[in-house]
């Protein structure tokens, strides 16, 4: 049996997926209403799992989605574009491809998707609008996972009024979609970043009941109870301090997992040593990643001092 672990820090989904029921829930309920959908912000650090909770909550239903309920769900990384204007020309040419895919496109909303497409940079916003017009008039909502979106202000620097642009395309009624923001950072600093004035558009995207942290006790529950079933099974007193040098990080438990099933799938024992060296290897680059998003803020030096101690602690315990 291969690892079930291997993909450590790669977007997880189907059954290797756990906790975060409530998260999955509010998304679902904001984004996949039947009538009153909205849009919102999944905030987190660095490899919390927020890409991984896109995927469960929208992503891993898209062709049932579409199929029984109109709704034409993807995802398109910020980070990969050039521009503002090459996010809006992408959000159209995807999901035009989705609709042409189910055989669910017309004549109007294939010639309005031409029409975005050649429009330059005056005019184009005219007709992205004018597109999803047609799409909801005919009864299609789409719903757009816009992940590593920490990335956006390097595309807005030069066309700040793309903040106003996302906020008219998740609110305005006439050609309202759904769109999942997924982002290291805060909205409001990423504003600060592109040099935009004022975080008012943020107001669409809520993340405050949707700020990804480390697991909660019940999600541990979980984890360790899928981690027994692969055959990775611990005493009590092991488990909490894997929870306490982890700090209960999923990326972190996941790593740490995956050296273990290795070990056990092999009949060698992986020890409570082997565990604590393990976390101890993984958490440097980690509190690096970490480190890089709060640069500038008050909170770094706090999470250096953090680093330091657990470092400390996972060299000495055993």
């Amino acid at each position: 049996m291969s690892n079930p672990y291997f993909n450590a820090g790669y977007v997880i989904s189907g059954e290797r997926f756990v906790g975060r029921k409530r998260a999955v829930r509010q998304i679902q309920e904001r984004l996949l209403a039947k009538v009153d959908y909205a849009s919102a912000a999944v905030i987190g650090m660095p490899q919390i799992g927020k890409s991984s909770l896109a995927q469960k909550a929208i992503l891993d239903n898209a062709d049932d989605l579409a199929k029984t309920r109109k709704i034409i769900a993807f995802r398109l990384e910020v980070g990969t574009m050039k521009s503002f204007d090459h996010l809006l020309a992408d959000l159209v040419r995807e999901t035009t491809g989705r609709l042409a895919e189910l055989d669910q496109t017309t004549e109007a909303i294939q010639r309005q998707s031409t029409e975005v497409l050649k429009a330059g940079p005056d005019q184009q916003w005219y007709e992205v609008h004018t597109f999803f017009r047609r799409l909801k008039k005919a009864g299609v909502r789409v719903v757009c996972v816009l992940d590593k979106f920490d990335t956006i202000p390097c595309i807005l620097k030069d066309s700040p009024q793309g903040f106003r642009f996302l906020r008219e395309l998740g609110s305005n009624p006439d050609y309202k979609i759904g769109l999942l923001l997924v982002s290291k950072r805060d909205l409001s600093e990423l504003c600060r970043q592109a040099g935009y004035p004022s975080a008012y558009w943020a107001n669409v995207f809520p993340s405050t009941d949707l700020e990804l942290l480390p697991f909660a006790e019940d999600e541990l529950e979980e984890y360790f109870a899928s981690l027994a079933n692969s055959g990775i099974v611990m005493n009590p007193p092991l488990r909490a301090e894997i929870v306490r040098l982890s700090g209960a990080h999923p990326f972190i438990l996941d790593q740490a997992a995956c050296d273990a099933y290795e070990a056990t799938s092999h009949n060698t024992k992986f020890t409570d040593s082997d565990w604590s060296v393990t976390i101890s290897q993984l958490l440097p680059n980690l509190f690096k990643q970490i480190a890089g998003v709060l640069q500038g803020s008050p909170d770094l030096e706090r999470l250096r001092s953090e680093e330091r101690r657990v470092g400390k602690e996972c060299r000495s315990r055993w």
